[in-house]
């Protein structure tokens, strides 16, 4: 048996989701602005504490040691960016544009091929491409051919002369 969903309960569904939605971005919300206030006032405490007992030594050495960390790390993030976006360029500007070159022209023979071995069966024709000869190879011999017969037409007319 069935079960059909109901316009109450799509309703429901859609309300329910909404709200929690709102409850997930509303504690993202609180939960990033408390943190963010603590650290202020943590940042402003320690200058306080700072100014009022003259300098930690162990405070100092592990902040600057926290700066140096985070410098690197940003460094680092910029640098896997940098190499991530040349791979994606080169990906999609230099190797799928080459691939799909490729695979045209493999494609053009073999519909080449197709297409004069139907045109020899139909007709008879004698210019079809003999074994797994390509597009190009086919056209090869075409223009070696004609520049045989080209070559017997000056013989030719040499004698004539």
């Amino acid at each position: 048996m069935r079960h059909e969903i109901r316009d109450e309960e799509v309703f429901i569904l859609k309300s329910l989701v909404s709200n929690l939605l709102f409850l997930f971005k509303f504690m993202f919300t609180e939960t990033f602005f408390t943190l963010s206030f603590a650290g202020i006032a943590f940042m402003l405490g320690s200058k306080l504490a700072e100014e009022r007992f003259g300098t930690f030594h162990w405070w100092s050495k592990m902040a600057a040691w926290a700066d140096a960390y985070l410098h690197r790390m940003i460094v680092k993030a910029v640098r896997k960016y940098q190499l991530y976006k040349r791979i994606a360029y080169l990906f999609f500007f230099e190797f799928l544009p080459a691939y799909a070159y490729k695979k045209t022209i493999e494609l053009k023979d073999y519909v080449y091929k197709k297409y004069y071995a139907s045109q020899s069966n139909l007709q008879g024709n004698k210019k079809m491409l003999r074994g797994n000869g390509s597009v190009s190879e086919f056209l090869q011999n075409i223009t070696k051919e004609e520049e045989v017969a080209g070559e017997s037409k000056k013989i030719g007319e040499d004698s004539l002369k």
